[in-house]
């Protein structure tokens, strides 16, 4: 065969795509922003920061989006710095008290299943009894304690201390067996050790 000098066809390069840095430069945003309490204000920066590669994208919706969410990091990081720094003590106020409410939520997990051990055995079981996890990540520790009012059933949580409690920080939760109801006031439990402050409104006295 006789060579032909017709010219190869050159297959244009595909320009890469920047998605994956918008997917978790997104995800760091909402991270920030909404689960870390009231926001870090260095995770959402951080969102901004990876958002720059698809700014410079040559894909135009790949950049207006990467656009868009680099100007909403920057805005929404920018109010959360400001709110941090006029008034740091509530702001860390606010982390403490939820997670204090999270601490809670966990004692809270015992109330059927202590009612329904309760109801059949008219005794308090400890947390291993009836299956419930006795700790996550700020509580340390389930404590049943044995009461000679046999008509009570006193649960109390030690909370972390790498969580950002004090050393021997506690919260208590009880059952009143004759008007079938919980109680995590202090008046009840007797065993709170935490500062009324960061309490919810229904475990304070």
């Amino acid at each position: 065969m006789k060579p032909t000098n017709e010219p190869i066809a050159v297959q244009p390069k595909k320009i890469p795509s920047k998605i994956s840095w918008l997917i978790v430069a997104f995800i760091v945003f909402v991270l920030g922003a909404i689960v870390c309490g009231t926001g870090s204000a260095t995770a959402v920066f951080f969102a901004a920061a990876l958002t720059l590669p698809a700014v410079l994208s040559k894909r135009r919706a790949e950049s207006a989006f990467g656009v868009l969410l680099l100007c909403f990091c920057l805005g929404i990081g920018s109010v959360i710095y400001s709110k941090q720094n006029e008034n740091p003590s509530s702001y860390w106020n606010y982390l403490k008290r939820a997670k204090v409410n999270l601490s809670l939520s966990i004692l809270e997990q015992l109330k059927s299943p202590v009612e329904a051990f309760y109801a059949a055995q008219h005794a308090c079981p400890n947390p291993k009894e009836i299956g419930i996890a006795i700790t996550n990540k700020y509580v340390e520790n389930i404590v049943h304690t044995h009461l000679s009012d046999d008509k009570k059933c006193l649960y109390t949580a030690f909370l972390k201390t790498d969580a950002g409690f004090d050393a021997n920080a506690t919260l208590g939760l009880v059952y009143l067996s004759e008007s079938r109801t919980w109680s995590c006031k202090n008046a009840d439990t007797g065993t709170t050790t935490l500062n009324p402050i960061y309490l919810p409104f229904k475990c304070k006295n």
